[in-house]
């Protein structure tokens, strides 16, 4: 029996999923005996349950689905006829495995006979039923063709009474006779079928405000949970200062009563750490689990609106006499339900301008060279951290000479500073407020607005719009918009001696900065940052802030101290925030400031610290547009050969190692992710090597750990891609798998990776010696 409770619980689900999907292949197996997909299906399934029964140390089931997935895969291969007698004998493999998890969960005995199972899986055993059956099917074939009658006699025999149309008109349903012990049978079953049917309840309808109180709930116990997790460290110092305190008193000539009292207070203790961090490991998969499945069930595909467009498009294409071809595609990319309704307007502002402003007249397009059919594409896609919605045109693109003639005509910039900006910063000028090229305003055109109501709305949403633009090649507009909008991570800063919270996703780099760095472009302060010049500001500055003692004393003629930098990325502009210290990551759930403090400068809302304490969270859009208003010549644009930055340059007091675990099996997965968090990692986990992957881009870590045979993506594949990537060629990378041969070995350290260590000798300390070697 498995005595740990949290994984007991999790080899209990992850062997009924396994189990009832194999039961599901195996009958569909049975009536389809060349469906291949569902051959590999079935040895997927074998694979997990026996890693997983490895991990566990539960070696009959192990030997059982190895020996199940042998015959499944000779099957495949054409080694087997799948004869009735083989279904059966996989059969009594899945009640076997059964049986087998039973006991490893609830301790009661098997009742099975592993041994005869494991025989009647050998090769050798299958190839004695397949010739018993062959030798069979000869004989009954020369018994049955010397046994069977002639047609003529068979007519008297089988009808003996002639019935004629006439008669078989009057015959009713009711008078036909049917054997009592099949109308007795059929009568049974039929009465069981509509007994459960009148009790089967597919789906209920539930009111998307309900959900919205539960995902608001569940962002809030996610805020705990993160409070729970960083009391432990404090458990830890309490035990290491015991342990410090009784190594003391024992030199002392303190009394052995008071040393005894000691003793006592020492093995309460050390259960209570363990209980503390089990009791951590439980809250942390159990609301995982509940805030993706609230979050999934808000989800709706983004076709919801998408589907809206075809005719609108044919509509307006139709008015202006332009041709338009409109493309698709990531329609079935999930989204949250509110997200969803309040992205219609900006795509349908982002459509109607492409037709309107975008798109050639047919004409017009073929003396340019193009095709009279304008292509306009809107395409989605999901990362790991964000849906990112695009539309493109193959149209006239950006008129900066026009934007620029506005912008001066408008006094927003002098013809001198137009000629020194950077071309993505004339571009995005189209976002400001009342600008617009149209000279006429109608329901297609809109209103003279531009397209700042549109990049108010993606901000609303806590996302961000960038724009690419070629002159008669087109323009791409993307929209890149959070998960969820019930929580969002954090970064903790210090500054003049207050808390703010800076959002993680536009912090591209996270890195210390020697002020004597710093130099001048255009009277601007700047940094360098691998090569470009990113213009800088202190974050006191921007909020208006008494300057902190911090930056007081760094201000003297020496310049050698050193000051923390963040540097924030929106819409490909750039730049680097100082502040006084990075307390840490977290996650928070954003809440309004009310109605008197609706729209305060550099203010997107508030959330309460695990203290209690009120912590304002900070703008980014506002951030930047205040560094322009006080900068002379705004911000320096991304150049296309920049990088970025490995953030592990900065490491905040309370960071640990933070490792990505890649692992399929649940209950493989949990008790990996235990042993490394014990061991004082942070664990992030990924289901298989393509969620990895995405994870990758979202935070830096500091090792990978993955297993080898997984769905979506394998961790060879895994290992190669990571390789790819010139930022991850020194990140180390473990293989973890049952594939214990040489050639396995040999594979796994072609693609890059520096450790591998098989599951079958599988021991937490090589584990933890090999990541403490490498990280």
């Amino acid at each position: 029996m498995i005595h740990d409770t949290e994984l007991r619980d999790l080899f209990r689900i992850e062997c009924d999923e396994h189990l009832k999907n194999l039961e599901n292949g195996l009958l569909y197996l049975e009536r389809y005996p060349d469906a291949r997909e569902t051959m590999e299906a079935l040895q997927r399934e074998l694979h997990n349950i026996k890693g997983s029964a490895r991990m566990m140390g539960v070696t009959d089931m192990e030997a059982v689905s190895h020996s199940m997935e042998e015959v499944i895969k000779r099957i495949s291969d054409g080694e087997i006829i799948l004869l009735p007698d083989v279904v059966d004998i996989l059969e009594t493999g899945l009640d076997t495995l059964r049986t087998i998890a039973n006991e490893a969960v609830t301790g009661s005995p098997a009742a099975s006979n592993v041994p005869e199972v494991l025989a009647s899986l050998s090769q050798e055993y299958i190839n004695n039923i397949i010739a018993t059956a062959s030798d069979n099917d000869e004989s009954a074939s020369k018994s049955a063709r010397d046994q069977m009658p002639m047609v003529g006699a068979a007519s008297d025999t089988m009808l003996p009474n002639t019935i004629n149309t006439t008669e078989l008109a009057n015959v009713s349903p009711n008078s036909i006779a049917v054997p009592s012990t099949i109308h007795a049978h059929v009568q049974a079953n039929s009465q069981v079928s509509t007994e459960t049917a009148s009790y089967n309840i597919d789906s209920i309808r539930v009111d998307p405000k309900k959900l919205d109180i539960i995902m608001t709930r569940v962002g809030e116990l996610m805020v705990t949970k993160g409070h729970v997790e960083r009391w432990l460290p404090q458990v830890e110092n309490l035990i290491g200062l015991w342990e410090y305190s009784n190594r003391e008193l024992k030199m002392s000539s303190i009394s052995n009563a008071i040393l005894n009292r000691l003793e006592q207070i020492g093995t309460a203790l050390y259960p209570l750490r363990q209980a503390a961090f089990e009791d951590s490991t439980a809250l942390n998969r159990i609301t995982d689990g509940l805030e993706s499945d609230i979050k999934a069930l808000r989800l709706l595909p983004i076709e919801r609106i998408f589907q809206l467009f075809p005719r609108t498009v044919r509509d307006i294409a139709k008015t202006l006499d332009k041709d338009v071809k409109l493309t698709i595609s990531g329609g079935d990319t999930a989204a949250d339900k509110h997200l969803i309704e309040l992205l219609k307007d900006p795509l349908m502002h982002l459509v109607r301008n492409a037709i309107y402003h975008g798109v050639e007249l047919p004409q017009r397009r073929l003396e340019l060279g193009k095709s009279p059919q304008a292509n306009l594409i809107l395409r989605a896609k999901r990362t790991a951290a964000h849906i990112v919605v695009e539309v493109i045109d193959d149209g006239r693109g950006l008129d900066l000479e026009a934007i620029k003639d506005i912008a001066i005509h408008r006094n927003l910039y002098t013809p001198n500073e137009l000629a020194t900006m950077p071309e993505i910063r004339i571009q995005n000028l189209i976002f400001a407020s009342g600008f617009s090229t149209s000279k006429v305003t109608n329901d297609i055109s809109g209103r003279g607005v531009g397209l700042n109501v549109v990049k108010s709305n993606i901000e609303a949403l806590k996302g961000s719009i960038a724009l690419e633009s070629a002159i008669n090649q087109g323009c791409k507009f993307t929209l890149t918009l959070p998960l969820t909008l019930a929580t969002t991570r954090v970064f903790l800063v210090t500054v003049a001696n207050n808390h703010y919270a800076i959002p993680v996703e536009i912090v591209s780099v996270a890195r210390y900065v020697n002020l004597d760095e710093i130099f001048l472009v255009q009277d601007q302060q700047a940094i360098s940052v691998y090569g470009q010049a990113v213009s800088i500001a202190w974050l006191e500055d921007l909020l208006e802030l008494p300057k902190s003692q911090i930056r007081q004393a760094n201000s003297t003629v020496s310049l050698k101290g050193k000051n923390p930098c963040l540097i924030l990325e929106l819409n490909n502009e750039y730049l680097g925030v100082f502040i006084d210290e990075i307390v840490e990551e977290l996650e928070i759930v954003l809440k309004p400031t009310g109605p008197l403090l609706k729209r305060v400068r550099n203010v997107s809302g508030i959330t309460i610290l695990g203290s209690g304490e009120v912590c304002v969270v900070l703008n980014p859009f506002d951030l930047m547009r205040t560094a322009q208003k006080q900068a002379a010549h705004g911000i320096l644009p991304k150049a296309s050969n920049v990088q970025i930055q490995d953030s592990s340059q900065f490491q905040s007091k309370t960071k640990k190692p933070v490792i990505l675990l890649a692992e399929d099996s649940i209950t493989t997965r949990a008790q990996e992710k235990r042993i490394l968090e014990m061991a004082g990692y942070e664990v992030v986990a990924a289901v298989d090597g393509l969620a990895a992957l995405n994870l990758l881009e979202t935070r830096p870590f500091d090792a990978i750990v993955s297993d080898v045979e997984m769905p979506n993506m394998d961790g060879l594949t895994l290992t190669a891609k990571v390789r790819e990537n010139k930022l991850y060629e020194h990140l180390p990378i473990i293989l973890v798998t049952s594939l214990a041969s040489d050639k396995d070995r040999k594979r796994g350290m072609d693609v890059g990776a520096d450790a591998y260590i098989t599951k079958s000798v599988f021991n937490q300390q090589v584990l933890i010696d090999t990541l403490s070697r490498l990280v």
